[in-house]
């Protein structure tokens, strides 16, 4: 039997897919196109006050960079890495923004991942409790969970009660960051 191509995700394809999903649903440039500056530590200003940041980017890594800006050692908090795909403290009201994204084609391994997200929602609020920051959770979903809704019925309404946003097959509204 012929070795038929993965068109889905998974295995090999998984980066692939996942990463060309990320960034096209990027947080910078969506800032950037509608008038931000946003420099090269991820610092985040308005165009009439170009001087102060209202917010600060911090995918992967830099979540973690700015916690050590903050004297904020993560290893006492928790006991591994989270890398969120985006991360956005809004300074004027206090907020990190967690935005994880997940592609899916097919049946496969996101599923599980899915029920995860209050989990690691907990564990950003006490990473940043000291800075006093509130924690909004948001899951940005590939068009695959728009076609099966149903089949996460479950997942959605845990979501609910955990105050987990969801946006299935479209771009999170830039006014939710409250810039």
């Amino acid at each position: 039997m012929l070795r038929q191509h993965n068109l889905v995700g998974g295995g090999a394809q998984t980066n692939a897919n996942g990463l060309s999903f990320e960034r096209d649903h990027d947080l910078k440039t969506a800032l950037i196109n509608v008038g931000y500056k946003v420099d090269d530590s991820g610092n985040v200003f308005n165009l009439t006050e170009s001087k102060i940041a209202i917010a600060r980017l911090a995918p992967k890594y830099a979540f973690y960079h700015y916690l050590k800006e903050n004297k904020i050692d993560w290893s006492t908090i928790t006991s591994k890495l989270y890398l969120p795909d985006e991360a956005l403290f809004n300074f004027t009201n206090k907020t990190l923004y967690i935005i994880e994204k997940k592609y899916q084609g097919g049946a496969g391994s996101v599923d599980e991942k899915l029920q995860t997200f209050p989990f690691k929602k907990e564990r950003y609020e006490d990473l940043v409790s000291s800075l006093d920051f509130k924690v909004k959770f948001y899951f940005q979903g590939s068009t695959y969970f728009q076609a099966h809704y149903a089949k996460y019925l479950d997942v959605w309404k845990y979501y609910k009660r955990n105050d987990i946003q969801k946006y299935i097959a479209q771009n999170i509204p830039l006014k939710d960051f409250e810039l």
